[in-house]
């Protein structure tokens, strides 16, 4: 066994020493965003990164890890693909190789892998968008914000049928990208536990990204507008304004989740009051793709712990209001607080408590006064909204 030297670099850099062909969706800009917190009555403007969202045709490259792309002049391509990656290390466990020490920075460096560990064991010789990588990679919540948006960068290569998702990925999850992106493109399972060789490969850059090289935030906002545009087109939806007397409360519990699961939801949503609101409880995943999104479309009042349910705040309606239970440690932004802040949407946040966190059984403690005494802004708003 020999030892490969391997150099990493940047995606939109390595496409620039090589002169490979870069469809820009957007240059980069700073954009700026209000965001209405409801329970302190302020509205503050929040600066974020937006682009350059672009994607690139890559040749004779094997797939590394199920996240990196090693190239054949020996550059293994680490930035600017998924979610994680600028703020992780490459963990030398996911090539066998516990002996060395675990983590290595990433970005521009040099340092040697182990020749048979980049070795392919399977080839792809059809052109294919490469859709799906790890980490995350069956989570939903991961899977509507970091890779579905980048379905509509594909759209653009009309010979690439395909797109390489793990075979991980739970088949409900590809059900909204032939929902939303349309059945002309088929998903290509594959198992990223082992290398694989693909002769021509369609890349795009992160479309979400908590920490970039340089600490920034970066969203593709056009991304997450498709992703609600095409979702109320597919329903058919036209916008209605509750004048009952009664406003609908969805709250989406969690079924699959091992954490931040309310143990005692009953209490919680006893504390709104029967004569003003109706109350409905659902598991989102138990719906089809259609039925979630009406459900979803239809209420006056979203509630649902932090988690992969808070990505249905991105199909509530322009006078809802988000009501999201989050850990008093948890930052709650790629949750319903980012689509609020994108769509202009009311949002409270309710800190709370987790009990049992080593134990890895978590639950919410609340605070059911500081909960009620929320929801005096709440009936307020909406005589304004109507």
């Amino acid at each position: 066994m020999k030892n490969q030297q391997i150099q990493s670099i940047d995606l939109l850099e390595y496409s620039k020493r090589k002169n490979i062909e870069i469809k820009i969706i957007n240059q980069r800009s700073i954009v700026e965003h209000p965001f209405v917190e409801v329970d302190k009555r302020n509205i503050s403007i929040q600066q974020y990164l937006h682009g350059p969202i672009y994607s690139v045709r890559l040749k004779n490259v094997i797939l590394v890890s199920g996240k990196y792309f090693l190239t054949e002049d020996g550059y293994l391509i680490t930035g600017d693909l998924y979610f994680h990656n600028y703020s992780v290390c490459l963990k030398y466990k996911i090539f066998d190789t516990s002996d060395i020490t675990p983590g290595i920075q990433l970005f521009n460096k040099k340092f040697e892998i182990n020749d048979t560990l980049l070795t392919p064991k399977a080839t792809v010789n059809e052109p294919v968008c490469f859709l799906s990588g790890n980490p995350d990679r069956a989570f939903f919540g991961h899977w509507f914000m970091e890779y579905l948006s980048k379905t509509f960068l594909f759209e653009q290569y009309d010979d690439v049928k395909k797109y390489v998702v793990t075979d991980e990925i739970p088949k409900k999850h590809l059900e909204w990208v032939n929902e939303l992106c349309g059945w002309d493109k088929s998903p290509l399972r594959l198992s990223f536990k082992q290398p694989t060789f693909f002769k021509e490969v369609v890349v795009s850059s992160n479309t979400l990204c908590r920490n970039t090289q340089n600490g920034e935030i970066k969203l593709w906002f056009d991304g997450f507008y498709q992703l609600r545009e095409r979702g109320l087109k597919l329903i058919n939806y036209k916008e209605k304004i509750n004048f009952g007397s009664k406003k609908t409360v969805l709250y989406i519990s969690r079924k699959e989740g091992t954490n931040r699961r309310v143990v005692d939801e009953d209490e919680l949503l006893d504390v709104f009051d029967k004569d003003i609101f109706e109350v409905r409880t659902i598991f989102i995943e138990d719906y089809s793709i259609k039925e979630q999104i009406r459900l979803v479309s239809d209420a006056d009042v979203l509630m649902f712990p932090m988690g992969s349910g808070g990505q249905a705040s991105c199909y509530c309606k322009r006078t809802a209001i988000i009501i999201e239970l989050v850990p008093s440690s948890g930052l709650a932004f790629f949750g319903g607080r980012l689509y609020a802040t994108l769509f202009s949407l009311s949002y409270l946040r309710v800190n709370c408590t987790i009990v049992g966190e080593q134990t890895g059984s978590h639950s919410l403690d609340r605070d059911i006064l500081r909960l009620l005494g929320i929801l005096q802004f709440v009936i307020p708003l909406f005589a304004r909204v109507i």
